[in-house]
């Protein structure tokens, strides 16, 4: 069902391919089928997924998905036979336009590298540090060695003001 129906098999049979038991190979698929419908009620066609919209669908789908094992590798594997079937076009990565968003570039780069984060976590960190960097910056330069356990101690104690209004 959905966008992605018409494309399980060939995903299936590239599971088998790559030497997927059966039971995983059916959780996999049970993830695209989760996605499908998904892209289905948001009125998403199949050339126009990527990363950020599995992103989306992560967020979206979070409770849903937190008993499901190997989500985000799924998912990943899913992209990459897409483009192979040159289904969906080659993700180009935008160049940041600031230092800002260099720095923003950078520190996704670093937890996901160094740190081993996985998407859906980044997706929580990066707009925690966008949102830190312009609290404790504004419009002025970002000089990280002008920051003290104060800027830190504010964007937090404000961030927690901010949360509990919306409760």
């Amino acid at each position: 069902r959905g966008p992605l129906g018409p494309l399980v098999n060939g995903f299936s049979r590239l599971l088998s391919e790559q030497g997927y038991s059966t039971q995983v190979a059916l959780n996999k698929i049970r993830i695209v089928a989760l996605l499908s419908r998904w892209l289905e009620q948001q009125k998403i066609k199949v050339r126009q997924l990527n990363g950020q919209r599995i992103v989306d669908f992560l967020k979206a789908r979070r409770k849903q998905l937190r008993r499901c094992h190997q989500v985000q590798r799924t998912l990943i594997q899913l992209l990459e036979h897409l483009r192979r079937l040159e289904i969906i076009p080659e993700e180009q990565p935008l160049e940041p336009q600031n230092p800002t968003e260099r720095l923003i570039r950078d520190y996704g780069r670093f937890l996901a590298q160094e740190r081993g984060l996985s998407i859906g976590t980044l997706a929580g960190y990066i707009p925690i540090a966008r949102q830190f960097l312009s609290h404790a910056f504004g419009s002025n330069k970002v000089r990280l060695n002008k920051l003290v356990t104060a800027d830190i101690n504010k964007f937090i104690l404000r961030s927690e003001e901010h949360t509990s209004e919306l409760q």
